[in-house]
């Protein structure tokens, strides 16, 4: 029993030392538009404590993502709010940024705050990677391409001296087009990237890559 109590006891100053600058939410998921140029996250807090708490800083895991608060000091029970102001600029896909809020309460651990967003692409090629067995004549493999509404699309390599064909054919769905790629006959040429270009009327402009690879022939074995 006593061993118990000395326990319980023990455990307890790592309590006290919980930092009591409260935080509602530490992790956001947000969502996100195409063309949208910036993601904010508000990330509400309350100070819990008996003592006013500081600010000291706040730390950003990406120079992309800024933070933002009113100001250094709270009272016992005032409310604030940290903002994390994310700017896009060319990236896709999923997001995650990161602030540290580091304040200056004795022996407390920096709390963590998580943006996460997903920022949507004006175009996507489906396979990315496309393969062919060495015996690959006359076969034709499908590539998909998944627009946005009002994205134009457009190959950017020269296509008369590409070792692959290539033929568009018709979708009944307006937001995809299935593109038909088979190596040309007599060539020799074992990969190549074709590369497209989506773009917009708001000056957005994205490259893709398809990176196209036929198998080469297994050498006889003595």
């Amino acid at each position: 029993m006593k061993a118990l109590l000395h326990s319980v006891f023990g455990l307890l100053p790592l309590f006290c030392l919980a930092s009591q600058l409260s935080f509602e939410n530490k992790s956001l998921e947000l969502p996100c538009e195409l063309g949208q140029k910036e993601v904010i996250a508000v990330f509400p807090f309350e100070n819990k404590g008996e003592e006013p708490i500081a600010i000291v800083h706040i730390r950003s895991t990406c120079g992309c993502t800024v933070a933002e608060w009113e100001k250094k000091e709270y009272a016992p029970g005032e409310k604030g709010e940290v903002r994390a102001v994310f700017t896009i600029g060319d990236r896709v896909g999923l997001q995650r940024k990161a602030l540290e809020v580091i304040t200056d309460e004795e022996d407390d651990d920096t709390t963590r705050l998580t943006l996460s967003t997903t920022i949507p692409e004006l175009g996507k090629v489906r396979p990315a990677v496309v393969l062919w067995d060495s015996d690959h004549e006359g076969v034709e493999k499908r590539v998909r391409l998944i627009t946005h509404p009002g994205v134009r699309w457009k190959i950017l390599d020269p296509l008369v001296s590409f070792p692959f064909r290539i033929r568009e054919i018709k979708s009944e769905k307006k937001d995809q087009i299935y593109l038909g790629i088979t190596p040309k006959s007599g060539s020799s040429v074992p990969r190549a990237k074709l590369r497209f270009q989506f773009t917009n009327d708001e000056g957005m402009s994205e490259t893709k890559n398809l990176h196209l690879l036929v198998k080469t022939p297994s050498s006889p074995k003595d």
